[in-house]
C-alpha cells in the first residue's frame, strides 16, 4: 500500500509539473500538456522496469486477452464512442480545427492514464485488497476500481491554476468517475491495458474531432 501511495504522488506531481513548473518543462510551444504527460508516463515506465515484486501481467501490460473479455470491451469502445458522437451534437460546438488536439487525445490521455490508474494502481490493489466488497447483501463491488475511479475523479476535477488555487467540478468528476470504473472493470475482465487505452483515446479523439467538423 506504501508503493502504492508514493506511486500516486509521484505521478500526479509530475503530470501538474505543467502548472507548477510553468515554462520550466515545456517541450515545446504548447496548448495541451504534453510535458506533464511524458514525465507522467516515463514515471511508470520507470515504475515497471525497476519494482519488480510483481511479474508485469499483474499490470495488465499485456496484448493477451482473457477468454470471453474481447466482446465486452468491444461494446464498451462502441457505447463510448457513441455517445461522446452524440453528446458532440448537443448542444452543438463548433471547434476550431487543432491538429495539436486530435494528435494529444489519440494519443496522451490513453497512454498516461490507463497504464498508470488502470494498469499499475489496480495491480497494486489487486494484491492487498479483496475482489468484492459487500454490505449486507448489497454489493459494493471491487474495491480497487472505485478505488481509482475516485482518484481519477479527482484527478480530472481538481483543477490548479497558475496561483495554486483549487477548484472543483463536481459534474466532471462524476462523469470521470462512471469513465474509470467502466474501464476498470474492462480492465480486470481482460487482464490487459490494451482495450482500456483504446477505448479511452477513441472516446476523446471522437469527442474532440466531431466540433472541428460542424
Amino acid at each position: 500500500m506504501i508503493v502504492f501511495v508514493l506511486f500516486v504522488i509521484i505521478h500526479d506531481l509530475l503530470l501538474f509539473s505543467y502548472t507548477v513548473f510553468i515554462g520550466v518543462f515545456h517541450l515545446f510551444n504548447q496548448n495541451w500538456n504534453w510535458s506533464g504527460k511524458t514525465l507522467a508516463i516515463l514515471c511508470s515506465i520507470v515504475f515497471l522496469a525497476f519494482y519488480k515484486k510483481y511479474p508485469l501481467s499483474t499490470y495488465g501490460i499485456t496484448t493477451r486477452q482473457r477468454p470471453n473479455s474481447i466482446r465486452l470491451s468491444l461494446v464498451v469502445l462502441a457505447v463510448f464512442v457513441l455517445a461522446n458522437l452524440l453528446l458532440s451534437f448537443f448542444p452543438p460546438t463548433k471547434g476550431r480545427f487543432s491538429l495539436e488536439t486530435l494528435a494529444f487525445e489519440l494519443t496522451m490521455p490513453g497512454i498516461d492514464e490507463e497504464l498508470a490508474f488502470r494498469g499499475i494502481m489496480i495491480g497494486l490493489l489487486s494484491q492487498v485488497l479483496v475482489e468484492n466488497i459487500t454490505l449486507g447483501r448489497l454489493k459494493l463491488g471491487n474495491p480497487s476500481i472505485l478505488i481509482t475511479s475516485v482518484l481519477f475523479g479527482l484527478l480530472h476535477a481538481l483543477n490548479l491554476n497558475k496561483e495554486f488555487a483549487f477548484s472543483f467540478n463536481t459534474m466532471y468528476f462524476l462523469q470521470t468517475f462512471a469513465f474509470g470504473y467502466i474501464v476498470g472493470w474492462v480492465f480486470v475482465r481482460s487482464r490487459s491495458v490494451l482495450f482500456p487505452a483504446i477505448i479511452h483515446n477513441a472516446a476523446d479523439f471522437v469527442g474532440v474531432l466531431v466540433p472541428m467538423l460542424l
